[in-house]
């Protein structure tokens, strides 16, 4: 027992202090605070426009904590293992005779306690909106508690994420799929109950909406919206809370049993066979290098290159017509899906994945040159360092064009969703602080 807290705490003061020296770290958190002051003065601002202030800033509050501890779960959580892999440190670790169960504390539930602690020192901004009026301290406490639910539960399908994989992008993807099956569950439980009403009998509609309705309390936007109605009296601990620690639990429970069978899964093996000679037919393969060699390395190692470009256009058609799917669905009868609806839809759609990229590049900027020992390398090459780093950039950048042709395209078919965005964007500050964050997330990135 002594020896696994020795390895935890050994781990988890690594952890910490290695956030710590983490300038996008510092950023991001610097980000949060400063939308939340932005929330603060939009608010002292409109207070007389608006009934309940206090309610209507303590609400801001909370939807930018969903949106930025969505995003961290996605970049931040699901890398936690998958670091070690890539730097081929976890077999070492092991060799030393550190416990998968001390990597697993050590390691994964380090970010969750910072991001618990970015949470908690949010309090007295959240205290402030009693005075204003319109909200409770049960409300301010049982919102605090559901994100702290919701993080957690985030935390360990990361993780297991994170074991189960040999790479930070394909842990990535897992959670971002996992993430938006998530935040669409009220979408999806609407959609069974209105097939079950369709197609079959009285029992099995009233099985289907019990099934359905215990689904819908798992979604963290059904609580907070009901957290944030007005007259809330329900229990702070609620089956959301439960449901989400239960399921957490469960996530750390199968990254610990499958830690040994996953762990040694290399990340930078080589691709051999078939498959690497039908891509190198197709023209998929990173080829001979580019005259501006940092750039080409970036973005056929960094990005995927061709076959980077090809699975993320996928990602895109993929994820607009899901959503399309969903919005011609839930439209009212007699109603026509617009051309124009499929250019919103495309134009959120390239702006949300383009976002998770750059937080996922703005982490790993300069990892692989650290893991590999090659910063030195780099920095005797020909060339000034801003030169190298903005050549990097400019290759990871080229990896993002299927985005920005994305989002160039739902301009195309929506001309005036530019106009109609800034116009919303003087009206409503809900606009501005997404804006911001996305303004925060390019800005580290670059």
């Amino acid at each position: 027992m002594s020896s696994f807290l020795t390895q935890t705490a050994a781990l988890f003061v690594r952890a910490v202090r290695r956030d710590s020296r983490n300038l996008f770290s510092h950023l991001m958190r610097g980000g949060l605070a400063f939308m939340l002051v932005t929330i603060l003065l939009v608010s002292y601002k409109e207070m007389a426009a608006f009934g309940a202030p206090g309610l209507r800033v303590f609400s801001m509050i909370m939807w930018v904590n969903f949106a930025f501890i969505s995003i961290a779960a996605i970049g931040y959580f699901s890398t936690s293992i998958t670091e070690e892999k890539e730097e081929e440190t976890l077999g070492l670790l092991r060799m030393a005779g550190v416990s998968p169960l001390s990597l697993l504390f050590g390691k994964s539930v380090s970010r969750l306690w910072l991001a618990v602690m970015l949470l908690s020192i949010q309090i007295p901004f959240a205290m402030l909106a009693i005075t204003l009026g319109g909200v409770t301290l049960r409300q301010i406490a049982a919102c605090y508690i559901a994100l702290g639910g919701y993080t957690f539960f985030l935390s360990g399908m990361a993780t297991l994420c994170s074991v189960v994989t040999a790479k930070s992008m394909k842990a990535v993807v897992y959670m971002v799929v996992g993430s938006i099956l998530l935040w669409m569950l009220p979408d999806i439980c609407s959609a069974i109950d209105d097939l079950s009403n369709m197609w079959f009998s009285t029992v099995w509609i009233e099985r289907t909406e019990a099934v359905t309705s215990r689904l819908l309390r798992l979604s963290i936007s059904t609580r907070l919206a009901g957290v944030l109605a007005t007259g809330f009296d329900e229990p702070l601990l609620d089956a959301h809370f439960i449901a989400n620690a239960i399921g957490g639990s469960l996530f750390y429970l199968l990254a610990w049993l499958f830690f040994d069978l996953f762990a040694y899964r290399q990340a930078n093996r080589s691709g051999s066979g078939p498959g690497r000679k039908l891509m190198k037919k197709l023209g998929l393969t990173a080829g001979r290098t580019w005259p501006t060699s940092v750039v080409w390395k970036d973005f056929n190692f960094g990005t995927g290159g061709k076959r980077g470009w090809i699975m993320r256009l996928v990602l895109i058609v993929a994820g607009a017509g899901i959503f399309s799917s969903l919005a011609w669905y839930n439209q009212p009868s007699g109603s026509r899906f617009e051309i124009d609806e499929f250019g919103s839809i495309l134009c959120w759609w390239s702006i949300f994945l383009t976002v998770i990229e750059c937080t996922i590049h703005s982490v790993r900027f300069l990892s692989d040159e650290h893991a590999q020992s090659a910063l030195p390398l780099l920095a005797m090459t020909p060339g000034s360092a801003g030169g190298k780093v903005g050549a990097k950039a400019l290759g990871l950048l080229l990896g993002l064009l299927p985005y920005f042709a994305a989002f160039g395209c739902s301009l195309l078919l929506n001309p005036d969703l530019l106009i109609d965005y800034l116009d919303e964007a003087f009206r409503s500050p809900e606009f501005i602080f997404i804006t911001a964050y996305f303004v925060i997330v390019f800005l580290v990135f670059f």
